[in-house]
Parts: structure tokens; sequence; C-alpha cells
């Protein structure tokens, strides 16, 4: 790892920013990652690993022994816009990836519909990361 000093002021912009675009700080920070990465890699089409954290959601589910942490594809097209209205679509994107859980809601099979959603593969698919 290597630690790179940010300019005075940055992180308290990024604050404002999301402040003022009425989105979590994470947005903001996995704007700026996706926008640089798909610079480096030269393309407009960004795939992007995403990580999501969360018991399963069934009954008994808190006595479950164990690191529920999963890698989900996060895809965005860097289109010609505001950086506001990136943010604001990487924020949307990121809520429809991941939406908040359903009490008693129906999985399609124990799968999590997170991974459902973000990359478009049934979680019965082995390629499903979660």
């Amino acid at each position: 790892m290597h630690d790179v000093p940010l300019p005075e002021g940055m992180s308290a912009a990024v604050l404002r920013t999301a402040a003022r675009l009425r989105v979590p700080v994470k947005s903001v920070l996995l704007t700026a990652h996706v926008a640089v990465m798909g610079f480096v890699a030269g393309t407009d089409d960004v795939l992007v690993g995403y990580e999501h954290s969360g018991r399963p959601e069934v009954v008994g589910g808190e006595r479950l022994a164990g690191l529920f942490l999963n890698t989900v594809p996060f895809r965005l097209r860097l289109e010609d816009v505001s950086w506001a209205e990136l943010v604001r679509s990487v924020h949307a994107a990121e809520a429809g990836c991941c939406p908040p859980p359903v009490p008693d809601g129906p999985r399609s099979s124990g799968g999590s519909v997170c991974a459902e959603r973000s990359s478009r593969v049934s979680s019965t698919s082995p390629t499903s990361t979660c």
C-alpha cells in the first residue's frame, strides 16, 4: 500500500460535495474511483467490484457465524454530464444494486438480490458472486 497525501482541504471539499448533493460520502468517492478507472482504461464503460456485506435474511440468520462479505459487479457508463449528475447516477446505481432488505422478502433461490440486480445473472448461476 502507498499513502498519497491529499491537497489541503480535499477532505472538506468531498464532505461539502456529498452534503450539497444529498448523497453519502461513499457515493462521491466511488464516483471518483469509477471516473479514474475509466480514464486509465480509456473507456466510458467501467466495471468494478462493489463490496456488499450483510447477514443472510433468514430466520436465525443472526446466529450464523462467519464473515458475510461479497464483491458484486458494479457497472457504470461514464456519460458526458456534470460531476454532480455523475455522482447522482452512481448513487442511484448503488441503490438499485443493493436495495434495503425486505423483511421476510422472497429470494429466488436463496441467493442475493444484490448480485442478481447488479449483474443481471441469476443467483442459480455458477458465476454469481453473492
